[in-house]
């Protein structure tokens, strides 16, 4: 449990917050991973001695392996890109481009080079072809994309669960973030924009 030293500028008169911390391995798996947020979820049902309901951070975030899995993908995938054969497809693709009057840019050869270099590697599959077909410069692209809206729905569905999460930010140093919105941060201290700390309970809208 954790309360500030001082309470000025806190929507709080008494604030107070949980924290769960969860030194996970790189190998735990999405089930025991989603086991410890349920934890959180639970922890905002008690009426803890002193306290009553208290809101619930984690730490480090449960959204951190969900951010770096897209990451880690794409480093395997690029150690297997030989730049030299890579060279040679920019090359190819521009020279068919130019057969039809055609001069591609460079984002452009760029994502076709690398779909045929994995192509000749055999990693190409119809997910690259579709990730094309819908914008993206590859699957990879669509792939940490998907990644971060799950992370960003994820956030904002704990949030109205009154979990939140306690990481360090490069611009801000310890930051409190609850449904992507930020409570607390070592440098700026509570938001201007007051949010309880404690969980919600029922609407915070009367119905008429």
């Amino acid at each position: 449990m954790l309360r500030p030293r001082d309470p000025d500028g806190w929507h709080d008169e008494e604030p107070a917050f949980g924290v769960e911390f969860k030194n996970l391995a790189p190998s735990t798996s999405t089930g025991e991973r989603y086991s410890w947020v349920a934890q959180a979820v639970g922890y905002t049902q008690c009426t803890w001695q002193g306290y009553g309901r208290l809101g619930i951070f984690l730490c480090p975030s449960p959204l951190t392996w969900l951010l770096s899995r897209a990451d880690q993908i794409t480093t395997f995938r690029q150690r297997q890109i030989s730049p030299e054969m890579l060279a040679k497809e920019r090359e190819r693709i521009r020279r068919y481009g130019r057969q039809f009057g055609k001069e591609y840019s460079d984002a452009y050869v760029d994502a076709q080079a690398l779909i045929a270099h994995r192509q000749r590697l055999g990693e190409v599959t119809y997910e690259e072809f579709t990730a094309l077909a819908d914008g993206y410069a590859n699957a990879d692209a669509r792939e940490r994309e998907h990644d971060l809206r799950m992370a960003k729905e994820l956030a904002h569905l704990l949030g109205q669960l009154s979990v939140g999460e306690l990481m360090p930010y490069e611009d801000s140093g310890w930051t409190l973030m609850r449904s992507e919105s930020r409570l607390w941060s070592e440098r700026e201290g509570p938001a201007k924009v007051r949010y309880g700390l404690r969980p919600r309970i029922g609407s915070q809208r009367r119905r008429r």
